[in-house]
């Protein structure tokens, strides 16, 4: 199994210099944010430490890593000021995972399409490969069965992953709604500590995804229905028979 990285991607004419870490590729804070369209990599570190409590030690690292001086447009942390020729700098890295939170977190017109291009492209590039073999023609079968398992898995990962951090932007809208119409007249302390609430046993605000309350929905109409059709029923059998089949409130039986 070999993983083969390229030392350097582009996206939509920015060329990234691609950093093997571990076999994976990672992307350091000033590629990152050349890609989103930032004037200087400080954009991204203080996205990055503004958010620093939601990434896990998976998606962002710092390393020591030997960069040239002629790179000036490096940030202070990424960079440090020396003699002519190569530096060794601590250095902040992203893994895939990484590029695509803070992408989440961007507010430039890049940002969209750099999401897409992490998932497609540099998400892919940490898939390892298998070296070409002549299989055995008894194993055919199984091997197929093996390969086709690995690509449904790797495809059901990064649907699940796609579609989990495309809801992303919606929740935050609504958890900023529930911060307008519920934080008037609340201290700041109540209002942070409202919004970490939300969704646990204690609290009184919940987030509900719109197919399931249409599915809720839904089955009340179709409750709401069937209890109507049986009422007519019931009136025609109580009209036909002259029998009282419907048990109705009768005031006098409560005052006894």
């Amino acid at each position: 199994m070999t993983h083969n990285l390229p030392t350097h991607l582009t996206f939509e004419g920015v060329d990234l210099t691609i950093i093997d870490h571990k076999g994976r590729p990672w992307l350091a804070t000033a590629e990152l944010a050349r890609a989103l369209g930032y004037a200087t990599a400080d954009a991204v570190s203080k996205i990055y430490r503004r958010n620093a409590d939601e990434f896990l030690p998976d998606m962002v690292q710092t390393v020591k890593l030997t960069v040239w001086k002629r790179n000036k447009g490096l940030h202070a942390e990424e960079a440090k000021a020396g003699a002519d020729g190569d530096l060794q700098s601590e250095t902040r890295i992203f893994s895939p995972r990484g590029c695509y939170l803070i992408a989440m977190l961007a507010r430039t017109e890049r940002a969209k399409a750099f999401r897409r291009w992490v998932l497609d492209v540099l998400d892919h590039l940490a898939e390892p490969k298998t070296q070409p073999q002549r299989p055995a023609l008894e194993d055919k079968t199984a091997e197929t069965d093996a390969a086709f398992e690995r690509e449904l898995g790797r495809a059901i990962n990064q649907r699940a992953h796609s579609l989990s951090l495309r809801q992303f932007d919606d929740i935050r809208a609504e958890l900023r709604r529930v911060v307008k119409k519920y934080g008037a007249g609340k201290t700041q302390e109540e209002i942070l500590a409202m919004v970490r609430g939300i969704e646990l046993t204690d609290s009184g605000f919940y987030i509900v995804r719109r197919g399931d309350f249409r599915h809720m929905t839904s089955r009340c109409a179709v409750a709401h229905m069937m209890s109507e059709d049986i009422m007519e029923t019931i009136h025609k059998l109580e009209a036909e028979t002259g029998a009282e089949l419907y048990g109705r409130h009768d005031p006098s039986e409560a005052r006894a």
